[in-house]
């Protein structure tokens, strides 16, 4: 009986960590310090994080030090609010990104009767302890932006740093030459040596050192582009990587219809 339990206990030791790691890099972090109007800090207060989309909460309270921390949060656009007793409750919106790991310093005043304080203005975002060089690819741009073919990895093209390669060095790899998006050049490095993560797991052909799925861009919400610097959820990548997040449910139901159409009356015609 000893034996056993040490060996699921090692076992479930050894599976935890990648799983972390997955939810790590494909969701944002939330932290911050609660202080009052004399720059004394607000233990106890309670913390409210709701998504504008899914009503989703997340919940906890600030300790001894007024410091406040959520882990694991989906990417999206929410609203945080502050609540302690003899303090007015206090709110910001935030739009939460794939990756980042924001500080949000909240001030509370002294309450009145039916008063609450909404912080307007945008919540400074400080990722002091990201030390690597990444940029993200926003919904809106995902949405709005026009793509030749819809691949929506051409939008990687928009950060520093990255360009394309010559698709002939994938000629090698018969069976995976033709996946879209494996084109692109991080740092002037091969496309061989990109990492690609959806949803906080690895996406790769490990036999080939490539994309192995495409999406089409009705499900890419957002991702980031990782070009210097990597955390160590993503280890593998010599070159850059991308970190797609997909879209998930939502209160409002949409969709999209899209067609082709080419006639040879549409053509230019030859002199």
């Amino acid at each position: 009986m000893k034996c056993g339990c040490s060996l699921a206990l090692l076992c479930g030791i050894a599976l935890s960590p990648p799983a972390f790691a997955g939810q790590t890099a494909a969701s944002a972090t939330v932290t911050g310090i609660v202080r009052d109007a004399s720059d004394a800090v607000v233990p106890g207060a309670a913390v409210l994080l709701r998504n504008h989309e899914t009503n989703q909460l997340q919940k906890t309270v600030t300790d001894g030090a007024g410091r406040f921390r959520l882990l694991y949060v989906p990417v999206g656009d929410y609203h945080l609010s502050i609540d302690a007793p003899g303090f007015a409750p206090a709110g910001v919106n935030l739009a939460l990104r794939v990756g980042e790991v924001i500080d949000v310093p909240i001030t509370l005043t002294p309450a009145r009767i039916s008063e609450a304080v909404d912080v307007s203005a945008p919540a400074p975002i400080v990722e002091a302890g990201r030390t690597q060089v990444a940029d993200r690819v926003t919904p809106q741009e995902v949405d709005t932006l026009p793509l030749n073919g819809r691949n929506y990895l051409d939008l990687a093209l928009l950060a520093p740093n990255v360009s394309r390669t010559n698709t002939r060095s994938n000629d090698r790899f018969a069976e995976t030459s033709a996946v879209p998006g494996t084109g692109i050049s991080v740092a002037g490095q091969r496309n061989i040596g990109n990492s690609f993560v959806v949803d906080g797991l690895s996406a790769n052909d490990d036999a080939a050192d490539l994309a192995g799925s495409y999406y089409g861009e009705e499900v890419i919400r957002e991702f980031q582009v990782v070009t210097s610097g990597g955390v160590a959820e993503f280890g593998r990548a010599s070159a850059g990587t991308i970190n797609i997040v997909t879209k998930s449910g939502a209160n409002q139901r949409a969709g999209r219809a899209y067609g082709f159409f080419r006639d040879d009356t549409l053509d230019a015609r030859n002199p």
